[in-house]
């Protein structure tokens, strides 16, 4: 929800015309009728995964991007809340095939990003879950495998939960 008694929705849409998916930011009204879409027409970004509200009243989006099938990269997008960009980062984790867990803006403006991820050259489908943080403008502090190895990117999602005090907790199955 935010300030204009609304809410933000992101998501994916199909675009018949480019053969692709492209992510969307929707607000809806306290009533749930649609007040404006903002798309991000970028052959490189497919789907908007999440949002989260910052402390400078934007908000922060993880986008899914790259060729489906071939690779795909977190992408870190903070806009307006007209949607509006104001810079975006990909998360660069050295890996390949990213599924995303979910973003957090800690306390300290840095930023938690769970996912998983494949390896390169890993030819049997294993995933792994990983935590992520990055400064306020997404550029990236640490990186660390969380050391668990399962089999497709759809059985374990990796979520996050920051505290006051800076302790962050991950959980994944």
């Amino acid at each position: 929800r935010n300030a204009d008694d609304g809410y933000l929705l992101v998501g994916s849409a199909w675009v018949d015309t480019a053969q692709s998916y492209k992510p969307f930011l929707m607000k809806i009204s306290a009533e749930g009728d649609s007040l404006w879409v903002r798309d991000y027409d970028d052959p490189n970004k497919d789907t908007a995964h999440s949002l989260e509200y910052t402390h400078d009243r934007n908000y922060l989006m993880d986008i899914i991007g790259g060729v489906y099938g071939q690779y795909s990269e977190i992408i870190l997008q903070k806009i307006t809340p007209d949607g509006e960009a104001l810079w975006e980062q990909p998360l660069e984790t050295g890996y390949q095939y990213h599924s995303p867990g979910n973003i957090q803006v800690l306390p300290n403006d840095e930023i938690a990003v769970a996912y998983t991820f494949k390896p390169y050259n890993n030819n049997n489908s294993q995933y792994k879950a990983a935590l992520a943080k990055t400064d306020s403008l997404g550029n990236m502090v640490w990186n660390r495998f969380l050391g668990h190895t399962f089999w497709s990117a759809g059985d374990c999602n990796v979520v996050t939960k920051a505290y006051p005090n800076g302790d962050l907790i991950a959980a994944w199955c």
